[in-house]
């Protein structure tokens, strides 16, 4: 190996960057730009117990209705006490699954508020 300083490479001159785009505008000029609230909850919080009733992960509605739909689980009455973590959004399996899922996991299988992050309000659409 040789030890000895090399020559300082060339400078370049950067290349210049493009004008912001049109919808850039706001962003731009240092404006804060409104992003508009969400108009259905991110944490559906459907419960999916396997066949011996041990809970194995939380879903959104659209999954936990396709699996209703297909005939691959039943839907918990609320009085069910497998259904306390989760009443009227509990599915059991009508099948052996091939894993546990996230059984391992406890705080995957924890339910998640739908909370403002800035404020902690609930509702939604506020836009505050």
């Amino acid at each position: 190996l040789d030890w000895r300083p090399r020559a300082p490479l060339p400078t370049v001159a950067a290349p210049s960057l493009p004008p912001p785009r049109s919808g850039d505008a706001a962003a731009a000029r240092g404006r804060c730009v409104r992003i508009p609230t969400r108009s259905q909850p991110v944490y559906d919080g459907w419960l999916m117990l396997d066949p011996s009733g041990q809970p194995m992960c939380r879903m959104a509605a659209k999954r936990g209705r396709w699996y209703l739909a297909k005939g691959l689980a039943s839907l918990l009455p609320e009085g069910d006490p497998l259904a306390a973590q989760a009443p009227g959004r509990t599915i059991r399996l009508h099948f052996e699954p091939g894993g546990p899922g996230n059984a391992a996991e406890p705080w995957l299988l924890a339910g998640k508020r739908n909370a403002c992050v800035g404020c902690g309000g609930e509702a939604g659409g506020g836009g505050e």
